[in-house]
């Protein structure tokens, strides 16, 4: 064998190694070059590694999107499909629509106003199914979504994207329309697990009446590389004004100012970093253990650090007066902070309780409160607070963490009309299982079960959070209010 395919040999195999020793081993294993013959003859399942966004500069999509419509959608008054199709002309996708639907005269009209062609070609793969389904008024029109889907989704690629917008169950105006409306969730979650083993997602958005100005920032995030290991979800669009900011979608947190909270590490650190990529400038928060690490990051990122500990009322109020001392105002507040304290209920003594419930609900209310009576928070400003998806479905040993993260949506909820006589949205993350510190430190076994019970068959990296926070931090998501999203690689644990 020539020196030069030894050495390349003697590279996969030391590249192999670490595959198979850090991580998830599995997935590392199973789609290393070295592993494809005992893959194939044991025929084991191999979870495609998803495609993340790399550059701020990425295109949000890209291939062959093919659009479709209910009946009388696509006519001059359907704002709706006008609106997506705005935002996907935008892209460098070619954009097709089916021949023979239906639908499809109001599609050829439509095709003179954006750049839609007959899709002719059955080969091709979609990275891209978008329906509009808010004309759909009876369970017996539910056929047109049945038709769109059942034609095209064998010829979805790897890493596509299927969307389907409607409207909100409680804006339809009969019962019959609002049932319509609700089982498109059924049919997004289910669809979503059919298609997960192409590392491809399934995703709805759901809109108040004359919404649709403000289906960009959303619509762009769920189709994109950023929204990856989000699927089988929902985010509900209220009508308000549009920002009337123009915005920079490769920087769209230009001049912002952001403070998240629990900043040094695991997830509260790439938000930092990801809000930082979009343009704002950051102030990190953490707890005196972390000092060196935050101080670090802060210099790197160009921010600010603060040493604070959430719990500490005291603390609190010297980050306000300091805030304020500067001249300096924030616009979008990131409640990222948190800690477990594990044990079963009959065994936890009530320091763990509390200091859970204390640091991971009570901080959140006393932080986002006092910034906002003390008007540090901006009018139009952002509150994302990061809650779990064992907030939503509970954690044996985790009574106290489940009890402060379901807490936390329900701050979430309760907070959204307060906030918004002052046009600020306050929306919630629940993550699932994803790669971590603390993550690593779960025994191997139960590591595996967590990463491979999800539609996606593998854990999230603490950046698809991030990407979450940066969506809902848009100037552009203003209709995006008290929504709870799972970033989870729709996660078999909850709803």
């Amino acid at each position: 064998m020539p020196k030069g395919q030894v050495q390349k040999a003697i590279h996969n195999f030391s590249q192999f190694q670490k595959s198979a020793t850090q991580g998830d081993v599995y997935q590392n294993v199973v789609n290393h070059p070295w592993a494809q013959p005992l893959v194939k003859a044991l025929n084991l399942p191999v979870p495609v590694k998803l495609r993340r966004q790399q550059q701020a500069s990425e295109e949000f999509l890209r291939g062959k999107a093919l659009f479709g419509a209910a009946p009388n959608g696509t006519k001059t008054e359907s704002n709706v499909s006008n609106a997506i199709l705005t935002v996907l002309s935008k892209s460098s996708a070619k954009l097709f629509f089916s021949k023979g639907n239906k639908q499809q005269q109001d599609l050829m009209s439509a095709s003179k106003q954006f750049p839609l062609r007959v899709l002719s070609e059955t080969t091709h793969k979609h990275s891209a199914l978008v329906y509009d389904a808010t004309n759909i008024e009876t369970p017996e029109q539910l056929s047109s979504l049945y038709n769109f889907y059942h034609n095209a989704i064998s010829r979805i690629a790897e890493h596509s994207r299927v969307i389907v917008v409607g409207l909100t169950p409680e804006s339809c105006k009969s019962p019959a329309q609002a049932s319509v409306m609700r089982s498109l969730e059924g049919f997004i979650r289910s669809c979503a697990k059919e298609i997960g083993g192409k590392a491809a997602t399934a995703n709805l958005l759901l809109l108040e009446p004359d919404a649709e100005a403000l289906l960009e920032a959303p619509l762009r995030y769920l189709l994109s590389a950023r929204g990856a290991f989000v699927t089988g979800q929902t985010l509900h669009i209220t009508k308000v004004s549009p920002t009337k900011e123009a915005i920079n979608w490769r920087q769209p947190l230009l001049d912002k100012t952001a403070l998240i909270t629990g900043a040094s590490r695991g997830i509260g650190k790439a938000i930092a970093e990801t809000l930082a990529r979009d343009g704002a400038k950051v102030i990190l928060l953490d707890i005196e253990p972390c000092k060196d690490d935050l101080e670090s990051l802060a210099r790197r990122l160009g921010g600010h650090a603060v040493i604070a500990d959430v719990s500490d009322k005291k603390a609190l109020n010297k980050l306000i007066k300091d805030v304020q001392k500067g001249s300096e105002t924030i616009d979008i507040l990131v409640n990222n902070a948190g800690i477990t304290r594990d044990k079963t209920l009959a065994r936890m003594d009530d320091k763990r309780w509390n200091s859970v419930i204390d640091i991971n609900l009570a901080a959140i209310q006393r932080i986002t409160e006092a910034l906002v009576d003390n008007k540090v928070l901006n009018v139009g400003g952002r509150v994302v607070c990061i809650s779990s998806i064992n907030g939503i479905a509970g954690c044996f040993g985790q009574t106290n963490y489940s009890t402060s993260k379901a807490g936390v949506i329900g701050y979430v909820e309760a907070m959204d009309k307060p906030l918004a006589r002052r046009r600020i949205t306050i929306n919630a993350i629940a993550p699932g299982f994803i790669e971590t510190q603390m993550t690593q430190a779960i025994p191997f076994l139960s590591r595996e079960i967590g990463r491979r019970i999800s539609s996606l068959s593998q854990g999230g990296q603490p950046e698809d959070v991030a990407e979450a926070v940066a969506m809902f931090a848009n100037p552009a998501a203003s209709g995006l209010r008290a929504n709870t999203l799972r970033v989870c690689g729709q996660n078999l644990v909850g709803a």
